[in-house]
């Protein structure tokens, strides 16, 4: 898994975490007095007592102290197409300083949003690094509705932990990324919700991926799978979410790791799961507190539909779940399995063959004892693997860049590359509708021949609600 530079930061907020229980902020400026929420020209800083929204690009200067006394979410996003910088700074709820401690109670949940950051508004942006923590519902949300979803929003490079519900929860979200964040110990408080480092539900077309998601979830029962047992998670696929990308995300010390779960007759469908470490899911002092419950969660935990969803390389142990063959365990497949690049086999080691030694021809008047020929050797043939591994370098491509053109366009520009046009989908943008504004894989990429390419058109700019 590849780190950019905001992994020192991030992952030096998390070990403060797990050492004093409470991310180490940047700055004095809650306590010195700086408070007011407005500190400079678009940045925010010190206490925030009720909702502040949002309606221009704004960033923190300092650190916030999230007191919601209006049981809403400490800032809320006014309109799409706008970004919150967190800049390096701490965003700190009054919840959850012991364990569900001041959270949103279930029986409040529909109606006090006490999220950190929220958005109900598409084209948003969340960037860290810095962190969000101990909010008395989820740390991040993004909130749409069926007719109204929440599409092209980012989340990245940040830290979600210690919240009382899901870390970062996406409810009817579809085309958004969740990139290079770290979500931990969250939902202390989830009950029967299914809550934790990453809620996916309802949402369709996501990605989430290179993030790290570690002690996340309760083994409070559920209830919206078959069983009361328990229901958390690292990444959650919940609900009817179709057609997500989950990968190289390492996942560890949750309740499950990775959960697909239904809601009613609403499955997880058509998500691919690749390329992702899931190991070490539940604690084992969580399996032992817990012998009446067996299993209390898994690296994979599936209630899906027998096929429905593809696993692909990833290095996983315990399983439980319907697919045949299991995705878990495989831990002979871990060489290799998180390079992006397609892998070449290495060529065998050089065998050099026998020499032949001819017999000696010596004048006829000379007699001599005749020498013995040497066994005859036939050639030797190439080693398939090298010829495997020859074949397939000459068969690499590099993706060209199709992203401003049409779709028939896009479809010419990659049929001259050697690729095809994979899946097709829409989104609303401010880029001209039927234009190009998305692919996978990015340009550049090299890749095997004959790789499909994944394109998202333009439907053009959407309303505002």
């Amino acid at each position: 898994m590849a780190y950019s530079k905001w992994a020192l930061l991030t992952l030096f907020a998390l070990v403060s975490a797990f050492l004093f229980g409470t991310v180490a902020t940047r700055g004095d400026a809650a306590r010195s007095g700086s408070f007011g929420g407005n500190g400079g020209a678009g940045g925010i800083s010190g206490v925030i007592s009720t909702t502040l929204t949002i309606d221009e690009n704004r960033k923190l200067t300092g650190d916030v102290e999230c007191l919601q006394t209006d049981n809403g979410p400490c800032i809320k996003f006014g309109r799409p197409g706008i970004k919150l910088d967190l800049n390096g700074f701490t965003m700190t709820g009054p919840a959850n300083e012991s364990p569900r401690e001041n959270c949103v109670t279930a029986a409040a949940f529909p109606s006090q949003p006490a999220d950190g950051i929220q958005s109900t508004f598409g084209e948003v942006e969340i960037e860290g690094p810095g962190v969000v923590q101990r909010m008395r519902r989820h740390g991040i949300a993004l909130l749409g509705t069926p007719s109204e979803p929440v599409e092209e929003a980012v989340v990245r490079k940040l830290v979600s932990h210690q919240n009382c519900f899901s870390g970062i929860f996406m409810g009817s979200v579809n085309h958004s990324l969740v990139e290079e964040v770290v979500s931990a110990r969250n939902s202390a408080n989830s009950e029967a919700r299914p809550c934790g480092g990453v809620c996916v539900t309802n949402s369709d077309d996501n990605r989430v991926r290179r993030s790290e998601v570690a002690g996340n979830g309760t083994t409070a029962p559920g209830t919206t799978i078959p069983g009361p047992i328990p229901n958390d998670f690292g990444i959650g696929l919940v609900g009817s979410s179709s057609r997500n990308i989950i990968e190289e995300n390492g996942i560890g010390g949750n309740i499950s790791g990775l959960a697909l779960f239904p809601i009613g007759a609403s499955t997880p469908a058509a998500n691919l799961i690749r390329n992702n470490v899931i190991v070490g899911n539940p604690p084992i002092e969580v399996s032992a507190d817990n012998p009446t419950t067996n299993p209390v969660g898994a690296d994979i935990r599936d209630f899906s539909a027998h096929g429905s969803n593809t696993f692909e390389d990833n290095l996983c142990i315990t399983y439980t779940g319907d697919a045949n063959p299991p995705p878990c365990p495989n831990l002979t497949e871990y060489a290799g399995h998180r390079n992006n690049d397609a892998a070449v086999t290495p060529a065998p080691p050089v065998v050099v063959p026998p020499v032949v030694v001819p017999p000696v021809v010596v004048p006829q008047e000379q007699p001599v004892a005749p020498a013995v020929p040497a066994t005859p050797q036939a050639a030797p043939a190439s080693p398939p693997a090298a010829v495997a591994a020859t074949a397939a370098a000459k068969a690499m491509v590099a993706v060209p860049s199709v992203k401003g053109m049409t779709l028939s366009m896009a479809r010419s520009a990659l049929a001259k590359r050697g690729c095809r046009v994979g899946r097709v989908s829409t989104a609303y943008s401010r880029v001209k509708k039927g234009v190009t504004v998305r692919q996978s894989p990015a340009a550049g990429r090299r890749v095997v021949a004959g790789t499909r390419v994944s394109v998202v058109v333009s439907r053009g700019m959407r309303r505002s609600r």
